[in-house]
C-alpha cells in the first residue's frame, strides 16, 4: 500500500479539552498542524469541537450529552489511533476517560504533553504508545510520528 493511499485509511481522533481558552488554542494548533504540515496531510482526523448535535439546542442537557457521547464514542471505536493534548495531572475529565476507552478498545494512544516536567498521571503516560512534549510537537519535532506504523494493542 502506498504511504498516501494507507495515510487516506488511517483515521486519528484527537482528544483534549477545549473548553477554555488557551485549551481551544492547542487543539487549534493541532488541526493546523494536522492540515497544513505535509508530514500530516491526508490523515482522516476527527476533532470533537467541530461536531455539532442536529438541533442540539432543542434537547434537554441530558439528551445533548447522551447524543455528543455517543457519536464521540462511535468515532473512537471508528480510529486507528488517538492523540491527545494532556494537560497535566489534572486534565479534562472527558479526554482522560477517551484515553482509558481507546487502551481497552486496544486503539493506541499517543500523548501530547502540556509540560513534562509536570505532576501527570501514571496512568495515561503508560497507556501511552508515545509521548511527545507539546510545544515541541507543533513546532515540528515529530519526526517519528507515522500514524500507520504505530504498532496496535489489538
Amino acid at each position: 500500500m502506498e504511504q498516501a493511499e494507507a495515510r487516506e485509511k488511517t483515521k486519528i481522533y484527537i482528544a483534549g479539552p477545549f473548553f477554555k481558552p488557551g485549551e481551544r488554542e492547542r487543539i487549534e494548533k493541532i488541526e493546523k498542524l494536522f492540515s497544513e504540515d505535509p508530514f500530516f496531510t491526508g490523515y482522516d482526523v476527527f476533532y470533537p469541537m467541530h461536531h455539532f448535535i442536529k438541533d442540539g439546542e432543542k434537547m434537554s442537557n441530558w439528551d445533548w450529552g447522551k447524543a455528543v457521547f455517543e457519536m464521540d464514542t462511535k468515532a473512537l471505536e471508528n480510529s486507528d489511533i488517538v492523540v491527545a493534548v494532556y494537560d497535566k495531572h489534572y486534565s479534562d475529565s472527558g479526554t482522560a476517560w477517551e484515553l482509558g476507552y481507546a487502551y481497552g478498545l486496544g486503539i493506541p494512544v499517543v500523548l501530547l504533553c502540556t509540560d513534562l516536567e509536570a505532576d501527570n498521571s501514571i496512568m495515561p503516560l503508560c497507556a501511552a504508545k508515545r509521548i511527545y512534549d507539546f510545544d515541541k510537537f507543533v513546532a515540528g519535532e515529530h519526526w517519528d510520528f507515522d500514524a500507520f506504523n504505530i504498532t496496535s494493542l489489538k
